[in-house]
């Protein structure tokens, strides 16, 4: 109940917002998914949104988990085989546990409220950290430098207003729809 809770919380403001595509990953999303659109549509937190309003929605179980479910769920929810979801692995949440051990030294002695403080000002400098990290990881690994060559572009085409002649959406997407489109087809592949 607290994950559906949760996932209400954050669908009704979603909802609201127009949202119209949502992927859930879930350890237990194999069961738990059977009838959550059910069962949050009920939810008093949902009150005075819809599902319908959604044009897709999926559940799938994370990637390292995947491997501890039976055949029967490894293809129906693994995220390789879904479309529009890229190349995520779904265990983004659980990556930070190892860093959040400390928490519990630095509590284990606070009453609820210095509690709460000290998670909320951890999470949201995690939060923080990871914000940052995202813009460098975007800038440095994903598009190519303006003023450096890129295969069938030199530096010269690179405008220091306009940056380079063809836009780097299009120098990575024609790749990645590749691969893309080929590990859809073949499912056997990893």
């Amino acid at each position: 109940m607290n994950v559906d809770y949760a996932l209400a919380s954050t669908l009704a403001r979603d909802l609201k917002a127009g949202i119209s595509h949502v992927v859930v990953t879930y350890d237990i999303g194999c069961q738990w998914g059977l009838a959550v659109k059910d069962r949050l549509s009920k939810h008093p937190v949902m009150k005075g949104t819809s599902l319908t309003s959604l044009r897709s929605w999926r559940v799938a179980v994370p990637k390292f988990h995947l491997i501890g479910h039976g055949k029967s769920c490894q293809v129906p929810y693994n995220l390789a085989y879904m479309k529009h979801v890229g190349m995520t692995h779904g265990e983004g949440v659980e990556t930070i546990w190892s860093h959040s051990t400390s928490l519990a030294t630095w509590s284990r002695e606070n009453g609820p409220q210095a509690r709460h403080a000290i998670l909320d000002d951890h999470w949201m400098g995690w939060n923080w950290r990871k914000l940052v990290g995202l813009r460098r990881f975007h800038s440095s690994s994903l598009l190519p430098h303006p003023l450096t060559s890129t295969k069938g572009h030199s530096s010269r085409s690179v405008s220091r207003r306009h940056g380079p002649s063809a836009k780097p959406s299009e120098l990575l997407l024609r790749p990645w729809k590749r691969h893309s489109t080929t590990r859809l087809s073949s499912p056997g592949r990893p």
